[in-house]
């Protein structure tokens, strides 16, 4: 289990500020459509009790390559990757109409909370929380690695997504 654990810390440490990129870690820098959703999720869950913390909203393509890059290399030595996702083309990644940040999907973390069972715990709720807005939860994506599928969970339990626009804001940058 120390292993296990060990790669969650691993994944989610400070040195991640040291990745090529940018990455904002603010609701700000959601898109204004998904923004609502999101303030209501971090309400639900604060009313449960929890601490709420946006890991990450925004991130640039160079960032999201670092992720993807860094994932491939996990994955070869029999992690579970970080994003199967390219830079550019994460719900991540999107902007909106004038060109600023308009993420269609944020990542959330509990404050205060010292074990894994709690982390899993925080995570549960987030994915009842985020479907209960219509979004979709990185917790019930089939691919997951041996740290959550422990307890029941797909490979990105703190990331939540608006699907629909996040496809729609893909092919307005395609065209």
């Amino acid at each position: 289990m120390l292993a296990l654990a060990g790669w969650v810390v691993f994944t989610q440490g400070w040195w991640m500020d040291w990745l090529p990129g940018e990455d904002l870690a603010d609701v700000e820098a959601l898109h204004p459509e998904l923004r609502p959703a999101v303030d209501a999720v971090i309400a639900q869950l604060e009313e449960e009790g929890w601490e709420v913390r946006v890991s990450s909203a925004w991130r640039s393509a160079e960032r999201q390559e670092a992720i993807f890059a860094i994932g491939q290399l996990g994955e070869r030595l029999g992690q579970s990757p970080w994003s199967r996702v390219r830079g550019g083309g994460s719900c991540h990644n999107q902007l909106r109409d004038d060109g600023g940040p308009g993420s269609a999907a944020v990542d959330l973390s509990p404050g205060g909370v010292e074990s894994l069972d709690e982390r899993a715990a925080f995570y549960q709720a987030l994915g009842q929380a985020a479907e209960d807005q219509g979004l979709r939860w990185g917790g019930s994506f089939g691919h997951s690695n041996p740290v959550w599928a422990r307890y029941g969970m797909g490979w990105d339990p703190a990331h939540v997504e608006d699907r629909q626009l996040c496809r729609r804001l893909k092919a307005r940058s395609d065209s």
